[in-house]
């Protein structure tokens, strides 16, 4: 369930767009300082990023930086009290990934790589020990009503969204009822478009779904099962739109906008009429 929160490159001016990369630049940096680039940065934890540092009135520190991967190419970063914490997430929630991965799949490489994140994970628990604590639950909880072969979509969305509304919450004391609001319906959405997204796949693989479990798939979904799905969808992200309005901001604004109301409704529209999004946004970043 990554990579799937991203802006809409087109609808962004250019100095915004860069702001957004020298953020996603800014976390990499943070996750190699820390722990020594241990896993691959996604974009989810970058608006996790970007929302942290829109909330504070310090002045937003844009440097150049060098990188490796793009060693002639110039790069800028931003340097935050924010990004230490969208770090601890972004590992917690690729170890989770792993761990699921290893639990689900026969493949040897999620069950080698386990051991070599588990001294990162510990530094992250003690970082961050309730947002850690949630992470498990909410594995456990959603392998539990898996293997139940739950048909319910409101319940399996539920439970990721709790998550991710508790992780936003933490960013900032005063609006936490409004962040966790936001979290919870981006939260929602993430599990629902990611479920959605896999469906040939795990038909295929004889896998848990739970679309395909509510809608008796044995194929592509047909046109009304679709249309059902989009207005799920959309009535979802308005509610985070409407929660984001009511946020108050020090920054970024329409960055943050963009990736809500414009960057989540065409991630929505390529899943529901173009298929598997799983490739990164090729401009966003690495």
């Amino acid at each position: 369930m990554f990579g799937y929160v991203t802006p809409l490159i087109c609808e962004l001016k250019v100095r915004e767009y860069e702001l957004y990369r020298a953020y996603y630049c800014g976390l990499c940096k943070e996750l190699k300082r820390k722990y020594a680039k241990s896993v691959v940065l996604n974009y989810d934890c970058t608006f996790l990023y970007l929302l942290g540092d829109s909330l504070l009135y310090d002045e937003t520190d844009v440097a150049p930086c060098k990188c490796m991967l793009h060693p002639v190419q110039k790069r800028q970063t931003v340097s935050s009290l924010s990004a230490e914490y969208a770090a601890d997430v972004n590992l917690l929630l690729a170890y989770a990934k792993i761990r699921d991965d290893a639990h689900d799949s026969k493949a040897l490489s999620p069950r080698l790589r386990l051991p070599f994140y588990r001294k990162a994970r510990r530094k992250a628990q003690a970082s961050i020990p309730r947002i850690a604590k949630m992470v498990d639950e909410t594995e456990r909880d959603l392998r539990a009503l898996e293997q139940g072969g739950c048909a319910d979509t409101d319940k399996m969305a539920d439970t990721y969204a709790r998550l991710w509304g508790n992780m936003l919450m933490d960013l900032d004391v005063l609006q936490s009822h409004i962040l966790y609001e936001i979290g919870y319906g981006m939260g929602r959405w993430v599990y629902l478009v990611d479920a959605f997204d896999d469906i040939e796949r795990d038909i295929q693989k004889n896998e848990y779904n739970v679309f395909v479990n509510k809608y008796g798939l044995s194929g592509p979904p047909p046109p009304e099962v679709k249309e059902e799905v989009r207005f799920n969808f959309n009535y979802t992200l308005s509610t985070a739109m409407e929660s984001l309005r009511r946020l108050e901001l020090k920054k970024n604004r329409n960055i943050l906008q963009n990736i809500i109301c414009h960057g989540l409704k065409e991630r929505t529209r390529q899943v529901l009429e173009k298929g598997n999004v799983d490739e990164p946004v090729p401009s966003a970043g690495r």
